[in-house]
């Protein structure tokens, strides 16, 4: 039932789109098309950047660069045992403050007297 109902949807929402493209004419005006990278954009067949280049054939599509750079740092966290180490640290550290209100306030008494912002937890 769930599954039929955002079909259904899904389609109403294509019909209308397809509407505003045809009568503005967006889509052969359109140079170039960035996404996450999600197979819903990006898909050879079915995807965002493949319906719009049925219209454009000249259109330039890639990866977005800012999705791309995330991935990479996410990747490269996730193998550099140093990142591993440092983000445990940090998850226990904010765990700690988190849990008490005695040891937030103990946290904003540090901060002030090292001149640190205060920043909440």
């Amino acid at each position: 039932m769930f599954f039929c109902f955002i079909f259904i949807y899904f389609n109403k929402i294509n019909v209308f789109f397809k509407k505003i493209y045809i009568y503005i004419g967006i889509t052969s005006k359109i140079t170039s098309f960035a996404s996450d990278g999600a197979s819903v954009m990006l898909g050879k067949r079915n995807g965002v950047a493949a319906k719009i280049a049925e219209r454009n054939p000249y259109l330039f599509t890639t990866h977005c660069i800012a999705h791309r750079l995330a991935l990479a740092c996410n990747s490269a966290e996730n193998q550099v045992s140093f990142c591993k180490h440092v983000e445990n640290i940090m998850k226990s550290i904010y765990s700690f403050f988190s849990s008490s209100s005695k040891r937030q306030e103990i946290l904003r008494q540090y901060q002030t007297v090292l001149d640190h912002p205060i920043l909440k937890i």
